[in-house]
């Protein structure tokens, strides 16, 4: 869903259309809730809009000017705009899926060199106890003793086997891909792009149920211990281990990352370094590197850290190379800083994920004078 609904909700200016959309995604989460009850709240204490504190006129007016678009209704006046709404969206250092809102039955005039880049889809490699490598994929079905996939996601039976013959599998997606797997439990897993997951093919009542997240990100959405003879959920990365009781939780351990993250949504967890034993709560973050010997903890929009879950990218107070090393691996594109300056500015936002690279780069080049992209090929140069 796109942020800029929650704008007109606080407005009350949603269209029935938009009032659907708004109520499903309201309806899936509590996590859902819980963030537009904060946005609610801070509207009624201050008054203002979420990010309205940016000149949203000067915000427009450099997104019209680079995408050669003009504003219905604009008058000179402030107080009475009728595309205020957009305006404010326009207003947040990243903005919100332009293409739903700008880009709608009108002919865009790119100013950059243009260039096939698909955005991310389903698709995953499963690799079996024996080394077999089955491509999963969108409208491809598959089907054996142990699971199935609709291409979309996997799902295993649950049959549980004696202990000295399961069998170990893999599911890898890549630079470019998602998928959700449901484990043997019901344990149900979401992968982010350039991830990968190693997990046996069922689990035994009253031993641990372990899972190795060998690098990448997943949303964990565990199966309590109560429904599995009290066994406790484990998640082991390269340098850590989670124990669960039944919760809902984020880690992120891409190779590239110095450090890994874990964000706690709801439950309970317990973060183990070999050195150090925490407890994290809901609404906390913990972050472990290799270096040093403590677990940091700290309290986090968790909203931010599951965006990408709900189709959208989570930039809060991100660098441009955190968000740049995020697009890469969604558009399965390089990127390149000729300006190396640029990459410790700090950005903040949501952009859906289902939208085109390019009208990206535009949003983010019209709301920063100074940011250039060049698309050559498979790779973004920034300059």
């Amino acid at each position: 869903m796109e942020f800029v609904l929650i704008i007109k909700k606080l407005e009350g200016t949603l269209n029935p259309e938009e009032k659907e959309v708004f109520d499903e995604w309201y309806g899936q989460s509590r996590s859902n809730r819980e963030y537009f009850e904060r946005q609610r709240k801070r509207f009624l204490r201050t008054g203002n809009l979420p990010h309205s504190d940016i000149d949203t006129v000067k915000a427009w007016g450099k997104i019209s000017r680079r995408l050669h678009l003009a504003a219905p209704g604009y008058r000179k006046r402030r107080k009475k705009v009728s595309f205020a709404p957009y305006m404010v969206a326009a207003g947040m250092a990243l903005l919100i899926s332009l293409s739903v809102y700008f880009y709608k039955d009108m002919q865009t005039q790119q100013d950059m060199p243009q260039a096939v880049i698909e955005m991310g889809s389903s698709k995953a490699v499963l690799t079996l106890g024996d080394g077999t490598e089955v491509a999963l994929r969108a409208g491809e079905e598959y089907s054996s003793a142990t699971a199935s996939s609709d291409g979309i996601s996997v799902t295993y039976t649950g049959k549980n086997a004696p202990e000295s013959s399961v069998s170990f599998n893999e599911l890898t997606v890549p630079r470019g891909g998602e998928f959700m797997l449901q484990l043997g439990d019901g344990t149900r897993v979401w992968l982010n792009s350039d991830s990968r997951i190693r997990y046996p093919e069922s689990f035994a009542d009253g031993q641990p149920r372990i899972v190795d997240l060998v690098y990448g990100e997943a949303f964990f959405e565990v199966s309590p211990a109560e429904a599995h003879g009290g066994s406790a959920f484990r998640v082991t990365t390269r340098n850590q281990e989670i124990e669960v009781l039944g919760t809902q939780f984020n880690v992120s351990a891409y190779r590239e990352d110095t450090a890994v993250t874990s964000t706690l949504i709801e439950g309970k967890v317990a973060i183990n370094n070999g050195e150090r034993h925490k407890q994290l709560v809901p609404g906390q973050q913990s972050v472990v590197t290799e270096r040093d010997p403590d677990i940091v903890i700290s309290k986090v929009d968790v909203y931010n850290a599951m965006a990408w879950k709900e189709g959208l990218f989570g930039f809060e107070n991100k660098t441009l190379n955190e968000v740049m090393d995020v697009l890469g691996r969604w558009y399965d594109v390089q990127v390149e800083f000729k300006n190396k300056s640029l990459m410790s500015r700090r950005l903040g936002g949501m952009l859906s994920r289902k939208q085109s690279l390019q009208h990206i780069l535009n949003a983010l080049s019209a709301i920063n004078e100074d940011l250039n992209f060049r698309v050559e090929g498979k790779t973004v140069i920034v300059e």
